[in-house]
């Protein structure tokens, strides 16, 4: 009796390892222990290569992902807190602005705002740098003062940011070309004589040559605001309509017309001279009006004759009066007499002078 009960006590043991050995294995093949896999989700649905990815940029360096998903990961024991995704920073977008007049070698103010603190630009016009680099202060702002080139043609140029960190950004701006003027004197030009150039509205500092009918006569350089001053001989050309051009080396030009006339009468060239009659209906006939000058006050220049001659007669009878009175030792009263009379004389010369139709310089001194 005793015998069966340990063989039955032995039976049951056996079975129950058996049992035992048999859940065992079958744990072991119904949940083994799985890795973590590349495209496991996290608690807060970031996926394992997008958090390796998201630090990966964050220290400045690259990361495949196809690469990543074909390797073993090994498994990480325990929670695994992701990384927080680094977010992409926004990018700046500098804003410029001008002040000034936009002409032709002009300064001009360029104002930025928004670029990178203490980012390196250049500032460039239709794609050429304008001025060296420059750099923003701690706000990202800048004022630069620009000279806008002096060849620009009118119209609309693109004026160009272009930074280190900010990239590049265009405005467009309005160039304005002024038209050149020049006021020509004398009014009055023969060919051959001198005239007086005077221009405004050209581009600064630029070497002006003028020419008329295609013959240089002179040439001059602008100053800053465009304006220059000439003064030249033209030409011996005929009467008439001339072409007078200015080129400028910077792009200015301007053609005016310069009229030629005749040379003015001489002032020698009178009219007629007037005859003067007497009494008894005998004359002399003056000198012709073209023999004696006329001065710009109209006087004859005969008149003027006349009255030097009279001038050289009385210091001569002067003289001859304080001689005699030398020689014949006469009184002071008497010598005062005779003087009196000489500028009685003298005095009804002159009148005889100034009276129209009086006779000629001869019969005055006559008359005298």
């Amino acid at each position: 009796m005793r015998t069966r009960l340990l063989i039955l006590l032995v039976v049951v043991a056996a079975i129950a390892g058996a049992a035992v050995l048999v859940v065992m294995f079958a744990s072991d093949s119904i949940a083994p222990q799985r890795e973590r896999s590349s495209t496991d989700i996290y608690s807060d649905g970031v996926g394992l290569i997008g958090a390796l990815t998201a630090t990966a940029e964050a220290l400045g360096t690259s990361l495949d992902p196809t690469a990543l998903a074909s390797s073993s990961v090994v498994p990480i024991a325990g929670d695994v807190t992701p990384l927080a995704p680094v977010p992409t920073p926004t990018p700046r977008i500098p804003v410029l602005s001008t002040s000034g007049e936009a002409l032709p070698g002009a300064n001009m103010t360029v104002a930025i705002t928004g670029a990178a603190p203490g980012e390196s630009f250049q500032l460039l016009l239709n794609g050429q740098p304008l001025s060296s680099s420059h750099a923003s202060d701690h706000s990202g702002a800048a004022v630069v003062e620009i000279e806008l080139p002096n060849n620009l043609s009118a119209g609309n140029s693109n004026l160009t940011f272009a930074g280190q960190q900010s990239g590049t950004v265009s405005i467009s701006i309005s160039i304005t070309v002024q038209e050149p003027q020049v006021n020509i004197r004398p009014e009055d030009i023969a060919g051959g004589s001198t005239v007086t150039l005077d221009a405004t509205d050209f581009r600064p500092s630029e070497t002006i040559t003028v020419t008329i009918d295609g013959e240089a006569i002179g040439s001059a350089v602008s100053a800053d605001d465009g304006s220059f001053s000439i003064t030249t001989q033209v030409p011996d050309l005929p009467d008439g309509q001339h072409a007078v051009k200015f080129e400028g080396d910077a792009g200015s030009e301007l053609t005016q017309q310069m009229e030629f006339k005749a040379a003015l009468a001489g002032a020698g060239q009178g009219g007629a001279g007037a005859g003067s009659g007497k009494p008894d209906g005998t004359g002399s006939d003056a000198p012709a009006g073209g023999d004696a000058g006329i001065d710009s006050a109209g006087i004859p220049s005969r008149l003027y004759f006349a009255a030097g001659a009279f001038t050289a007669w009385l210091a001569v009878l002067t003289l001859w009066v304080i001689r005699i009175d030398r020689t014949r030792s006469v009184s002071g009263d008497k010598l005062l007499a005779r003087l009196v009379t000489v500028l009685e004389r003298r005095q009804t010369a002159q009148m005889q002078l100034r009276t129209p139709g009086s006779t000629d310089s001869g019969d005055r001194e006559r008359a005298a």
